[in-house]
Parts: structure tokens; C-alpha cells; sequence
């Protein structure tokens, strides 16, 4: 009878062990597996709301240039206005045609380690001229 008592102890002693993580080193060991996929999702976010910030600088830059050229007429330096608004601009393309002014902005993005995210976002802006 004294065996049994003595067996159920120990495996009470053993449930209560694993219950209390008795192994510390198994979280830091299964964290150590995982951090590479959270440093990866992180960077890719990162990487995203920068993507988004420059979109919105390049919208910024095309609707301004557009603005522009409807306000200050033909003569006006769009690419000029265009490089002042964003500073990541590359490329300005101005078309004019049928009373209307179209401005595509073309900004370059600095492009994720893995090549998941776009190198560069375009932004157009159409403005119309006014006849008096």
C-alpha cells in the first residue's frame, strides 16, 4: 500500500511540475524558431506604410503641378512645381489636349528586401483649363 501512496506522490510532484513549466528554456527556444517571421512581417510593414507615404507625396506633387497649370496657364514650369511637392519625384509626364491638362508623376519607392512591394507608384492629375 506504502508503493502506491509513494507512486501517486511522485506523479502528482510530475503533473505539477508540467503545469507550472518546469522548462523554462522551451519558450525561448520556440521564439527563437519564430523571430525571423516576426522581424520579416514587421519589415514588411514597415516597408508598406513607407510605400504609402510616398503615394500620397506623389499625389500631392501631380495635384499641385495640375493646379498649376490650370492656374498659371501654358507658361507655367510644371515639373518645377511637380519636384517642390515630392522629393522622391523621377519622372513628370504633361499632356495637353482638348482644354485639359493631364499630369502623371512617377515616384520612385525604396523596394522591400524580397521584391514584394513596387519600386515606384504613379500618381495623375487632370486639370481643366478655363476659357475666357
Amino acid at each position: 500500500m506504502r508503493a502506491v501512496v509513494v507512486r501517486l506522490r511522485r506523479g502528482a510532484g510530475r503533473l505539477r511540475a508540467w503545469c507550472a513549466g518546469a522548462d523554462p528554456g522551451a519558450v525561448t527556444a520556440e521564439f527563437a524558431v519564430v523571430m525571423p517571421a516576426v522581424i520579416l512581417v514587421v519589415a514588411l510593414l514597415l516597408y508598406s506604410v513607407r510605400a504609402c507615404v510616398v503615394q500620397l507625396e506623389c499625389q500631392d506633387a501631380a495635384s499641385n503641378a495640375a493646379r498649376a497649370a490650370v492656374v498659371q496657364g501654358p507658361d507655367a514650369s510644371l515639373r518645377d512645381v511637380a519636384m517642390q511637392s515630392a522629393p522622391s519625384v523621377s519622372q513628370v509626364d504633361i499632356v495637353r489636349a482638348d482644354g485639359r491638362v493631364r499630369v502623371e508623376v512617377r515616384c520612385k519607392v525604396v523596394s522591400d528586401p524580397m521584391g514584394v512591394l513596387p519600386a515606384s507608384v504613379v500618381a495623375t492629375a487632370i486639370g481643366v483649363d478655363q476659357e475666357e
